[in-house]
């Protein structure tokens, strides 16, 4: 049972992805603008040789059905094609650049979770005291500052005025990048025995994290004050306490265990718009992930980039659905998979 249902869902997958990537190439190509004015010379571009020669490289002389089928095909055998600024394969870029956004997303999504949680359980168990007022506050001002905003101010504080924060950037400067195992400069300065770049890894990540978590933090506590008040407010929780259980394992073991699942709802959609919210950050903080790689592109009118990015993103979208999904039947058994 559990298998044809994911069978069902990896199917309806394909499906969306295919819709997602179909979309992307019309819009993609049906911006008004040359993208060979670009990538080639102002003397290239006007060389009739030249340009035709690029335009055959890149299949832009095929009609467009012709192009997407084409690409279409590539993408099956795994090939997503040659960026044309950068002359690699897509592929290669995205893993690249790929790395520091994941690391950056899942130190997000921690801040968020560490600070949204606890922040949404202790408002619904203060309800309508100034703790609940207080949070309500904090939750609302994170979930309604723009992120490229409070980047900017976060640097200029703790980065200019505190100087408690290193500058943009991933790394130190005079500092070199450990062998390249993962992708991950925390990982992979741990595994060469890099102490000192791991600190200076760690110390850089900490504000755009802060940042970028602090939005999301606003939603995932808003989104556990409602969901435990509901629960609160059941005959179960009222009959522990009647039994004299304390709050601690009322509010712990009953009320959040079976609050979670909107919670893992709202966690899982907003790691997977982490990565388009981290663009933002990404360009604040001048970090070197998917999201720079992304701007580029777009600026640049990289077709092979672009439908590359929208790409992972989709699948990675898709993919956290997926366990969303699976993680319900977890928590809850009620839940049936048919």
């Amino acid at each position: 049972m559990l298998l044809s249902y994911l069978a069902r869902r990896l199917a309806l997958a394909i499906v969306a992805l295919f819709g997602v990537v179909l979309v992307a190439f019309l819009v993609a190509h049906m911006v008004p603008a040359d993208p060979l004015a670009v990538v080639l010379s102002d003397q290239a571009t006007k060389d009739p040789s030249i340009r035709a020669a690029y335009v055959k490289r890149w299949g832009l002389d095929r009609s467009l059905p012709e192009q997407f089928w084409a690409y279409l095909a590539n993408v099956l055998r795994g090939d997503l094609g040659e960026s044309f600024t950068s002359r690699r394969p897509v592929l290669r870029d995205l893993a690249q650049f790929m790395p520091a956004t994941v690391e950056l997303s899942l130190a997000a999504l921690a801040v968020s979770l560490l600070l949204g949680i606890p922040l949404g359980v202790w408002a619904a168990v203060r309800h309508n005291r100034a703790p609940d007022h207080a949070t309500r506050v904090i939750a609302l001002a994170g979930a309604a500052s723009p992120i490229f905003w409070t980047g900017l101010i976060a640097l200029y504080v703790f980065y200019y005025l505190l100087e408690w924060a290193p500058g943009p950037g991933r790394l130190d400067t005079h500092l070199s990048y450990p062998p390249h195992v993962t992708g991950f400069l925390l990982v992979d300065s741990l595994l060469g025995g890099k102490g000192e770049v791991f600190a200076s890894a760690l110390s850089h990540i900490v504000l755009p994290a802060l940042v970028l978590g602090w939005f999301i933090m606003g939603i995932v506590s808003r989104t556990t004050r409602a969901a435990v008040l509901e629960v609160l407010a059941t005959e179960y929780v009222r009959t522990a306490r009647a039994k004299g259980l304390g709050e601690v394992v009322v509010v712990g073991s009953h009320a959040l265990r079976n609050a979670l699942i909107p919670i893992v709802t709202i966690v899982g959609l907003n790691f997977a718009s982490l990565l388009s919210g981290a663009v933002l950050t990404e360009t604040v903080f001048a970090w070197p992930g998917l999201g720079r790689y992304a701007v580029t592109a777009s600026t640049r009118l990289d077709y092979p980039a672009i439908l590359g990015v929208t790409m992972v993103t989709a699948v990675i979208y898709l993919a956290v659905n997926l366990v969303v999904d699976v993680v319900y039947g977890v928590l809850d058994p009620r839940i049936r998979v048919r």
